[in-house]
């Protein structure tokens, strides 16, 4: 019989038995976020591997499993720009994700580095080549490229990890343009300020995705 621990709220209880490598105890749970309490996102440490999961209630609309079965899929066709998803479960009343946790930081956070202005132009052309290359693969891209569905490093070649599953869509480039431009422009400045740069990252990734 799996144990089950519950995550600050009676009506979610995570699986953390089965799925994983040892038995965790509550205090090994670290609360990253909680969705107007009713979805949580957490960390736990699975022996040499920390995972990134997220749970809600059974009754909720939120599809985490076509978030599973998508990142699957992204992870597969492009590998390097997305976390792996390590596995999926549902109760009657709960769902689990987990996911590799990646060692990026979350966008918002590269902002605050110091060397931000510095690398502004070198992740525009990252993020264009994270997208291409996934829009080359897969003919998707993500319909919400805000600070918290993307990490990245802050070096001098960052790298740039594309982490939300549940709002990858189908459509053409210019919608792609339209989306990190101008709807996202607000928080995607990187590439508003550095177009050409994002063009081109964009433009080589799509190239090396249809490879």
């Amino acid at each position: 019989m799996s144990q089950l621990y519950t995550l600050m709220m009676e009506h979610i209880a995570v699986l953390l038995k089965e799925p994983l490598k040892r038995d965790v105890s509550p205090d090994e749970i670290t609360l990253l976020s909680d969705f107007g309490m009713n979805k949580v996102v957490f960390s736990i440490d699975d022996g040499p591997t920390e995972l990134l999961a997220i749970a809600c209630p059974r009754s909720e609309d939120y599809d985490l499993y076509g978030e599973f079965q998508l990142l699957k899929k992204l992870h597969a066709n492009a590998g390097d720009f997305f976390p792996e998803p390590k596995f999926f479960y549902e109760s009657s009343l709960d769902r689990l994700f987990a996911m590799e946790r990646l060692p990026q930081k979350m966008m918002s956070d590269v902002k605050k580095s110091p060397r931000y202005d510095q690398i502004q132009s070198a992740l525009a052309f990252q993020i264009g080549y994270a997208m291409g290359f996934t829009y080359g693969k897969t003919g998707l891209f993500t319909e919400e490229p805000h600070d918290g569905n993307i990490l990245a490093s802050d070096e001098d070649m960052p790298v740039v990890k594309l982490i939300d599953a549940a709002h990858f869509i189908p459509g053409s480039k210019r919608d792609l343009f339209e989306i990190v431009l101008k709807t996202y422009g607000y928080e995607r400045e990187e590439c508003v300020e550095n177009p050409r740069e994002f063009v081109d990252g964009l433009t080589r990734g799509y190239k090396a995705g249809q490879k």
